[in-house]
């Protein structure tokens, strides 16, 4: 049984093989088109090592990470949400909603846009 799996197996990569010979793939040469080729000439050479920028010094190390990764954790697991002691109905709803909208607009006012 093992010689007829591993028969079938050789013959199916062979058929495989000889199939992926004969296909007929396009030359697909995109430095032909217009603007890939004016890309592809204006790349000039590779910048040397020298001038590659160096590595910065102040980094902090994988325990600093840590460390911060932690206190951020932990602030984060001591956020309580507030709770409102009376709850709002539909027009104080809407009141709010305008409130903060009306404290956006002055926010936006001073954008320079």
């Amino acid at each position: 049984m093992k010689n007829i799996s591993k028969l079938s197996f050789y013959l199916s990569v062979t058929i495989l093989l000889a199939a992926c010979s004969s296909l007929k793939v396009p030359d697909l040469n995109f430095i032909k088109t217009p603007e890939i080729r004016k890309d592809a000439e204006n790349i000039g050479s590779y910048p040397r090592p020298e001038e590659q920028p160096q590595k910065p010094t102040d980094l902090r190390s994988d325990v600093q990470w840590d460390l911060a990764a932690r206190a951020v954790e932990q602030k984060g697991e001591s956020l309580q949400v507030p709770v409102q002691l009376t709850p709002l109905n539909g027009n104080d709803v809407e009141k709010k909603i305008q409130q903060l909208s009306d404290r956006v607009d002055e926010y936006k006012k001073d954008d320079p846009q």
